[in-house]
This record gives structure tokens, sequence and C-alpha cells, in this order.
């Protein structure tokens, strides 16, 4: 029996397609440019103006700033303020969920084969999840899938673009590549004109042309436009260390599993759909998929932060090629019950996580940054400057509200200058004469990760720094000249606290007060992994395999990290070896 309506077939993948993009919203990330989104957003509410200088480095204070995403922290700060700083899993997990709904709903409205275009779009959706970070980008992932569905939908949408294209410019550099897919998509219009539809050029030039005006109305004006084609053409900047910007085939970094598969299906289905012919079925989407899906393939080899739109792109090559293959089912039981099938398959993948703000705290690696050194700084207000990680500049910026300044964070090129960045390198990588660049740098303080004591352990040799607090993953000093401080307080009682603790007592072999400390941690906030991971390590070191084994399977299940089950597997042969069994 057919099904009445293919409208309602095409409704019954929505919710589908929502849990299962859902699904893909839990990539860990360590990244740093949250926090300094949230320091900007905070920032700009507070003195109503645009930071056209630096207000955060002592580095670059006053110097130029190039704030191409000021309406994200905007949106950041409102959101976090209002709902709290953890809601932002929501706005990250909506973002992805409209994005590549629009992506599945603008391939249906193309081929008119609802199945095809849910299973394409979940594989754009899987391509691009490693790199789903909590960052404006996801900004340029939805602007990307609305630009398709108003420029390929056929319908007169795509008057709405240069409204689309004059919020984007303020949210994200990537409406550059919004202009070079849109103009592509009328390239392709020109060329393979719609007989059934004609089209007036004037009118796809007026189009991009009020796109073009309309991106140009944002803060930074034409420097907009400049500042990533310096990325693309400058070489030798050595902004392009960055891991985000080496290519996806260098060791490190974030990866994409699927990502050399979809290059292949992707040559597959061009070569498919051109022997077969089955391309004059959908002549303009073919032309429109090679041209933005070789667009965004030479742009994701060259830097592994454009994955994910090669992954969106791709998806306009594959589903003409999966509707050659899978037509709609037409008995009833199966039009209806796939649907169904892909809505359980979603649950399924969302069943192992976390659904609520909790899950903040591990998609953005809080427990890597020094939360508790930040509260002992905070607590006993202290100020200055901070040279500080990379990374973590952004957090200090955003936890110290003003008082302290980093050398550098994350928003590199966009305020710092080569020179500085360049010294930074020189100094992480304790390059000949690293301890006078710090001396000579102006810093008050010292935060650096504890774990490296081949960096801080000189400069306490030095003579010229002492220790003044350690937390679980870092370790803060202050210059020796600087006059005696205190008294300290301590910084309140958290989750963070305890797990300083737990770390000072297993470090001095008190494993009895360190599990008790472990525990007393997870209390308050059950939800951190690496106290649960520690505290399974030394039940097994005590012997107690079950209990050890128990705490483990509870980690995982608050948060599946297969990474960190494979490590403590690892752990447990090695102590076995060490034991003799």
């Amino acid at each position: 029996m057919p099904v009445a309506s293919p409208d309602l077939l095409a409704g019954l993948w929505v919710p589908a397609g929502l849990f299962l993009y859902w699904s893909f919203g839990y990539s860990i990330t360590w990244g740093s440019d949250l926090w300094w989104h949230l320091a900007a957003g905070r920032w700009m509410w507070t003195t109503r103006s645009l930071p056209h200088v630096d207000p955060f480095s002592f580095t670059r204070l006053g110097k130029p700033w190039l704030h191409h995403e000021w309406l994200s922290d905007i949106v950041f700060y409102l959101w976090s303020s209002t709902f709290g700083m953890r809601s932002l899993v929501f706005w990250k997990w909506g973002v992805i969920a409209v994005a590549f709904l629009l992506v599945q709903f603008t391939l249906q409205r193309l081929t008119r084969n609802p199945l095809a275009s849910f299973a394409v779009a979940a594989w754009g959706a899987a391509v691009a999840a490693p790199f789903l970070d909590l960052r404006p980008q996801l900004f340029s992932i939805l602007g990307t899938a609305v630009l398709f569905t108003l420029a390929l939908v056929p319908r007169t949408l795509i008057v709405w673009l240069p409204i689309l294209f004059l919020i984007w410019a303020n949210l994200h550099g990537g409406f550059f590549f919004g202009l070079m897919a849109l103009g592509l998509i009328l390239l392709v219009r020109e060329l393979v004109p719609d007989e059934d539809r004609p089209e007036s050029r004037r009118r796809r030039i007026a189009i991009f042309g009020l796109c073009l005006a309309a991106a140009s109305a944002n803060v930074n004006g034409l420097a907009a436009f400049v500042y990533p084609l310096r990325y693309a053409f400058d070489t030798k900047s050595p902004f392009r260390q960055i891991g985000e910007w080496h290519s996806p085939f260098e060791a490190g970094g974030t990866h994409s599993p699927l990502y050399l598969w979809t290059i292949g299906l992707f040559f597959l289905c061009v070569a498919g759909l051109w022997v077969t012919g089955a391309w004059h079925s959908h002549r303009r989407l073919f032309f429109t998929g090679l041209a933005l899906g070789s667009l965004t393939l030479a742009m994701s080899l060259r830097s592994r932060r454009f994955v994910p739109f090669f992954g969106i792109a791709a998806c306009l090559m594959l589903a003409p090629a999966l509707d050659a293959i899978v037509k709609t089912p037409r008995r009833r039981f199966l039009a209806v019950g796939l649907p169904f099938l892909g809505i359980l398959a979603g649950i399924a993948r969302l069943s192992r996580f976390p659904l609520g703000p909790h899950a903040f705290h591990t998609l953005t690696s809080e427990e890597s940054f020094p939360v508790d050194t930040a509260d002992f700084l905070q607590t006993n207000t202290l100020s200055g400057n901070v040279f500080t990680l990379y990374n973590w500049g952004g957090y200090v910026e955003m936890r110290s509200g003003g008082r302290l300044r980093v050398y550098i964070d994350g928003r590199a090129d966009t305020v710092f200058d080569e020179g500085t960045y360049r010294r930074y390198l020189s100094i992480a990588a304790r390059e000949p004469g690293w301890e006078r660049s710090i001396a000579d740098s102006g810093s008050r303080f010292v935060l650096w990760p504890r774990e490296d004591r081949q960096f801080w352990e000189p400069l306490l040799q030095s003579g010229h720094w002492r220790s003044l607090y350690e937390d679980s993953v870092s370790c803060l000093l202050v210059r020796e000249a600087e006059p005696p401080f205190g008294p300290f307080r301590d910084p309140p009682d958290s989750a963070y606290r305890r797990f300083t603790l737990a770390v000072k007592a297993r470090m001095r072999g008190d494993l009895q007060e360190s599990e008790t400390q472990l525990h007393e941690a997870l209390a308050r906030m059950p939800e951190m992994s690496a106290p649960c991971h520690l505290l399974a390590r030394l039940q097994a070191i005590r012997g107690d395999l079950p209990s050890a084994l128990a705490t483990e399977a509870t980690c995982q299940r608050s948060f599946p990290q297969p990474l960190r089950k494979r490590e403590f597997e690892g752990f447990l042969d090695e102590l076995r070896r060490r034991n003799g069994h």
C-alpha cells in the first residue's frame, strides 16, 4: 500500500535527525577559546562598547584587536548570564541539531528522497563531530546550512541571503567562505540553467552584490575580508603552528575518523553518477556538489578546521548518488517504520551521555584548567601580569575579571604580533635564554602545568621565583622580589579543592587520605572524571580489584571516554606485571 503523504513521511524523519544530530554534539575538546569569548562578552556588555583595542593582555594592551566574533561573544555572555554558564551546552546542541536538520531538509527538497537525505546528513554530522567545539565556528556551520537552504531550495528564499550575511559577518569570520560558496552556487546557476524556471543574470548579480555589501557592514570593515586571506596565503606565519591550522594528515590534534572515507566516497559518487548518467536527474545539484565539494576538500586538506565544511558540502554529492541506489520505500510499514528506527538509533546513542548542563564540565575539559588556583587568586584578590599557558590565557581572563593580565591567549593573530608569539613558543620550548625572557617579560606570576616540572622547577632553583600555590593541574609562582604576601585564605571548599588535596596526599604516599578526598570531591561533583579515574587506580594499587573495576565502570557510565578506559586497562596490565601476575 503506498504512503498517503510524502510530506508526512519527510516529517517523520525530523525527530530521527534531531536525536541523532544531538548525539554528535558530545565530542570532548581541550579548547581555549570559550573562556576568552565569555570574558570579551562580559567586557562589552559591561562597558557598552566594542573592543577595537586589546583590554586583556599586558603584552598588547591598547593595541588593535580585529574582533570579528564580537556578536558571538555577546550571545555567549548573555546566554550564560541568563541561564548559567553550563547551560551553554544546550546552545551547542541546538545549533548542531538545527544546522544538520537544515542540511537534511535541503537534500530532501532537492532529491525527494527522505531516507537518502537523512542518511547522508547523518554521515556529514559524523564527519564534522570531532570538530564541533563550543565556539563561534558553530555559527559558520549553521550559516553554511542556512546558505544551502536559501540558495539551493527552489523557492524565492534566496532574497533573504543579504540578511544572513549581515548577521554572519559579525558572528564569525567564516562568512568569507560563505561568500565563496554563494559565488560558486550562482556560477553553477549561470552555467547550468533551469529550463523550467528561467532566472535573470541581473538578479543573480544583484543578490551577490547585496550579500557582499551586507557582509561589509561589519565592525572591522574590509579588514574582516583580508584576515582569512592572510592564513590562506601566508604559509610562513608562526600562527599556522596552531593545531587547527595543521593538515588533517599530520599527527596530533583533532582528527575525523570518517574524513578519508568521505574523500573516497565523494570521488566514487562523482564517477558513479557520471558514468551511469544518473547525474542528468540532478544536473544542477551534481555540479553544485562538485564545485563546493572540491573547494572545501582543498581547504580541508590544507587545514583540518575546514573538515566539517567538507563533510557538509560532500552531502550535496552523496545525496543524489544514494538517491540513485536507494529509493523511498513504497510500503507503508517500511516508510513509517524506518524513521522510527532512526529515532531509536539516535536515542540509543544519546542514552550513553548526560543530557543536562553537567555535560559542560566534560565537553570543555574544564578540569584540565587551573580552576582551584583561579579560586585561590580570586579569594585573595591577587592582581598583576601572568605568564601562563597559551590555552589557559582566556580562562585566567574570564576568572579574574580584569585583575590579571596575561602574556598571550587564544586570540592568536587577531591581537598578537608574530614577535610576541615566537617569544612565547621559545619560552614554552625552553630554548636557550628562556628563563631570562620570562624575567624580562614583566610577569609578576607564572602559572604553568604542574606536570611540566622541567619548566617550573628550574625557575624555583634559580632563586628568582618562589612557589605560591599548587592545585591538581597547575603550579603558581611569584617573583622572589615581590614583598611577602599574606596571610592567605584557602580557596572555598569545592570539588576542585578536594581534588587538589587528594593529589597532594597521593604525592605524600598517603593513599587512604587521598581516597577520602576523592570520595569527597565526587560527592560534590559526580561528573568529574579525573577524581573518578584516580580513585579507580588507587583502589587497584591497594589490591581491591573489584572496587577498582566498579569505580571505572561508574566513570564510563557518567561519560563514556574510550581513551580513558584503554589507559586504565593498560595501567592494570602494568600493575599486574609489576606484581608478577
